[in-house]
């Protein structure tokens, strides 16, 4: 059911898929069930929905500190400050401890980065950065992160000259629009543009 769940998603048929979902999580519980259903009300901006989604996620699997950012964007939504910085601060423990066993995760390192700024550690934010980039983060999933830790801390800058760069060499316009933290690049002059580019291009992905 979950596999079907995701053709269903894969075809745009989200109604089938969240159906789809709530059977596979009828007959047993899984981590990626919750994740799929939290994303999805995200996504609809049903962000208290979400917020339980991603607890029972939690609840199965603790570690996992995407998880937790998860949460800390549905607080970000919900105008919950103190809670955001809390899971914001969890998942930034949880990944630091990772990277103490694989410090060559440059993608990790970008996350971290991105954790650090969002609770106020912006030496930390700058050390992370750099061992992204020591550790080859250089792709756009990695670069992406970075844009959101640059705006975080204030560089918008930076952010928004990457995260064109990033749009240039693949990333859709959807991710972009779901980062909570990018609300006023999303407003710029630039990014509009180059938005405009994309669509008619054919380049541009709503899914």
């Amino acid at each position: 059911m979950a596999n079907l769940a995701q053709t269903y998603l894969e075809l745009g048929r989200r109604d089938d898929a969240r159906a789809a979902l709530n059977e596979s999580l009828r007959r047993a519980e899984t981590e990626d069930a919750y994740l799929t259903l939290g994303d999805m009300d995200f996504e609809d901006g049903k962000y208290n929905d979400a917020l339980t989604d991603y607890g029972h996620a939690a609840r199965l699997n603790p570690r996992n500190h995407l998880t937790q950012r998860n949460m800390g964007d549905c607080y970000t939504m919900l105008g919950n400050a103190k809670m955001a910085k809390e899971c914001y601060g969890r998942a930034a423990q949880l990944l630091s401890a990772l990277l103490e066993t694989n410090p060559r995760d440059g993608f990790g390192w970008a996350n971290l980065a991105f954790y650090s700024a969002k609770i106020g550690d912006t030496k930390d934010a700058e050390t992370d950065m750099e061992n992204a980039a020591s550790h080859g983060a250089t792709d756009v999933a990695s670069r992406f992160m970075i844009v959101q830790a640059l705006d975080v801390l204030g560089r918008r800058k930076e952010a928004l000259d990457l995260l064109l760069w990033c749009m240039d060499n693949g990333l859709s316009p959807a991710e972009v629009d779901l980062a909570v933290d990018l609300k006023d690049l999303r407003s710029t002059e630039a990014y509009r543009s180059r938005l405009k580019n994309l669509k008619g291009s054919g380049k541009a992905s709503s899914s």
